[in-house]
């Protein structure tokens, strides 16, 4: 069925847009720092909505990452928190078409990643 969707939380007392992202060179501690700073999240809210990432892709515009962070990115499950546990993570930079640097995380060969 089709589920209308209603962004942002109706708890918030600021309305915001377009709010900065947390460093995606970081690892939790950064996330969780973002969060409560940014929205006064706990642990537990700072994790959870973390869990985002299962659904979509990310966009070089909004991160400068590319690609679904999930193997099935149409479902709504555990599999961002599963990829993070099961796989091994590292940063790849490489060079895009033209000419400049950029650095995605991989997991496994980095080859065949292009920006």
């Amino acid at each position: 069925p089709d589920v209308t969707f209603h962004e942002g939380r109706v708890d918030a007392t600021v309305h915001r847009t377009n709010p900065d992202l947390p460093n995606p060179h970081g690892g939790i501690e950064q996330v969780v720092d973002f969060f409560d700073a940014a929205f006064d999240f706990d642990v537990r809210e700072a994790v959870a909505i973390m869990g985002a990432h299962t659904l979509g892709r990310a966009r070089p515009q909004n991160s400068g990452f590319r690609n679904p962070w999930v193997r099935d990115s149409h479902l709504l499950n555990n599999g961002f928190y599963e990829d993070m546990v099961e796989r091994t993570w590292r940063q790849h930079t490489f060079t895009n078409n033209d000419g400049t640097q950029s650095t995605q995380w991989v997991h496994g060969p980095a080859q065949g990643i292009h920006a």
